[in-house]
């Protein structure tokens, strides 16, 4: 194994966990030089020249020489940095004695005369190996703590202060933006959806001379991550260097394509059978064989994870009317558990939920916008993402029917009496919604407690019920029932427990002048027949209503104008107009009649749009 002029550590054979090492990295004439921890750094790095008869050995950092002390020949002085003179003190003579693995690689082993001769050579103080050792002369004796390993390596180009101005300073630029593409050319971003093939590495940079290196990780299929293999070249997979290819040469010659750089290498990857998963880590640096003099040296790495898994499918979706809501089922051949489940389609908003690969979910009765019923046709799409980030869509028109158990018999009946229905279900586990309508559809709000149910419905207008039971079989029905009473307006709040009536049955309307703005525009609504929300978001609204109050027995006119205050959301149709939701931020009641019962009202209200 023949020595070449170029750039080394120097390791003493008495362990080559440990380097040739300038003491606090100085660049003073003068410096020490021991034995320290390897570490990469400059202040480990030798260029080895070969001259007339003998060889220099220069420090990475400074371009100063390896240097006996005063330049006197004698066993145990000390060995320094001094600035290159050409004098014997800087000459020194390199003997191969044979080899030495490190990593698992081989590398010549060395004896290293002083004054370009034998007779004194380079020798680690006392033969130990402890932090700070100091590295001197003294005379041949052929021991291991004369002998050293030369590990080719490269310089890390970087801005440090320097007193030598006879060496250039060139900062290689730290890569950016790293992502990979099934193709040269083509990026992807995010996780990557891939059975089997090759994964590209692409990253933002300057130079076109470059080091690249990756390891890999799999995940067996279904189960857990593994662990991260070695480094690799990305040239031909070798992991000597730690990946990084054979020091003072390129591995990767990138070329450009679509603002970015590209390895035409790529990582082979197989996720379709034993494996779902492997995550690919790239690791790049500029590198140039021009810095300091013509040395080999490279800039900071950049590092990136690319995540590529198994694709997904949806094979199956179907969905069902459930006693309380709507049964959504889907099936995968996800291998993963924790996939967010997002379905969408007309009788309901957005569901959003999480499961395995196959599984189901109910949608609450609250989220349909209609009453769904046996043979209804609806487009359902289903889209499965998976904890990787692969995602997979499905759209199928479904034909509803009920879930399995479901038997007929479930009646409902109402009986209205002034401001209050009364509704019995034939089954008395029942469940009871009553459907309001509103603007882009319909909203369902559950009534509290069991059959016979006493409500407050909405009054001057067609109104529908809604009722299952899941005891055992199950069944569901929906009901429209004609309320009608008087010429009235009625308001109620979402949840049922407050009820406002408010009508006149003498032949007088309750006073209802709402107006409208949106942005500089303002419209006025004469025929109250406009829902408060077909303005948009930034619609408010607000008007005046007077009329009798009605709903329950209070034991004062005080105890009135809270109730009304605190209505909350409600419910409001006039008597020509549509359903729309509100929000009441104000109430004033004038008691002056101070009847129980009985009080003119007026009631602001702000809308909420949904």
């Amino acid at each position: 194994m023949s020595i070449a002029s170029g750039s080394y550590e120097i390791l003493p054979l008495l362990d080559v966990t440990m380097a040739l090492d300038v003491s606090n990295n100085s660049v003073a004439n003068k410096a020490n030089v021991q034995v320290w921890g390897r570490n990469g750094s400059n202040a480990q790095k030798w260029t080895l020249t070969s001259q007339s008869g003998y060889w220099t050995i220069i420090d990475a950092e400074t371009g100063k020489s390896l240097d006996v002390a005063g330049g006197t020949q004698a066993k145990g002085t000390n060995v320094q940095l001094y600035t290159s003179n050409g004098s014997t003190a800087q000459r020194w003579a390199i003997t191969e004695t044979g080899t030495q693995a490190v990593n698992g690689t081989s590398y010549p082993v060395v004896s290293i005369g002083a004054f370009g001769a034998s007779t004194y050579v380079l020798d680690v103080a006392g033969g130990k190996t402890d932090l700070k050792t100091n590295i001197q002369i003294w005379t041949s004796n052929g021991s291991a703590a004369q002998r050293f390993v030369l590990v080719p390596t490269e310089w890390l180009a970087t801005l440090a202060a320097k007193t030598d101005t006879d060496h250039s300073l060139m900062v290689l630029p730290t890569p950016s933006s790293g992502s990979c593409g099934t193709t040269v050319g083509t990026v992807k971003t995010g996780a990557v959806a891939i059975g089997s093939g090759t994964v590209y590495p692409c990253w933002v940079g300057r130079a076109t001379t470059v080091q690249l290196r990756y390891r890999t990780r799999r995940r067996t299929a279904g189960g857990a991550m593994g662990a991260w293999s070695n480094w690799k070249s990305i040239a031909d997979g070798a992991t000597t260097w730690d990946g990084w290819g054979t020091p003072g040469q390129s591995n990767c010659t990138a070329t450009a394509s679509g603002g970015r750089l590209w390895s035409s290498n790529g990582v082979a990857v197989d996720n379709s059978s034993t494996y779902d998963r492997t995550d690919v880590e790239f690791s790049v640096r500029e590198w140039t064989s021009g810095w300091m003099s013509g040395a080999a040296a490279h800039g900071d790495a950049l590092t990136w994870t690319v995540v590529t898994a198994r694709a997904v499918s949806i094979s199956d979706i179907d969905m069902a009317i459930a006693p309380d809501g709507l049964a959504v089922s889907w099936t995968s051949n996800a291998t993963t558990s924790g996939n967010a489940i997002v379905a969408k389609a007309a009788p309901f908003d957005t569901l959003n939920t999480t499961g395995a690969a196959a599984g189901s979910s109910i949608v609450p009765m609250w989220q349909l916008v209609k009453s769904v019923a046996s043979g209804d046709s609806v487009k359902l799409t289903v889209t499965l993402t998976t904890p990787d980030g692969i995602t997979a869509s499905r759209t199928e028109t479904i034909t509803l029917s009920y879930e399995s158990g479901h038997s007929s018999g479930l009646t409902l009946s109402a009986t209205v009496s002034g401001t209050t229905a009364t509704v019995t279900a034939s089954n008395a586990a029942a469940r009871l919604w009553l459907v309001i309508p509103r603007g882009h559809g319909t909203r369902f709000v559950e009534v509290a407690g069991s059959s016979p149910w006493v409500i407050a419905p909405p009054l001057g207008v067609q109104w529908k019920l809604y009722a299952a039971t899941s005891a055992g079989t199950w069944s569901s029905v929906v009901q429209t029932f004609n309320a009608i009473h008087d010429s009235g307006y009625h308001v109620t709040s979402q949840d049922l427990s407050r009820d406002l009536a408010v009508y006149h049955n003498t032949g007088e309307p309750p006073e209802f002048s709402p107006s409208f703005s949106r942005s500089t525009s303002s419209h006025e609504v004469l025929g109250r027949e406009r829902q408060l929300n077909s303005l948009g978001p930034s619609t408010t609204a607000s008007w005046t209503l007077k009329g009798v109050l009605h709903g329950q027995t209070l034991d004062s006119g005080i105890e009135l104008a809270d109730w009304a205050a605190h209505a909350g959301h409600v419910y409001f149709r006039g008597p020509n107009g549509f359903w729309a939701q509100a929000l009441v931020t104000g109430a004033e009641v004038d008691l002056s009649k101070h009847a129980i019962g009985i009080a003119s009202v007026s009631i602001s209200f702000d809308e909420e749009v949904w």
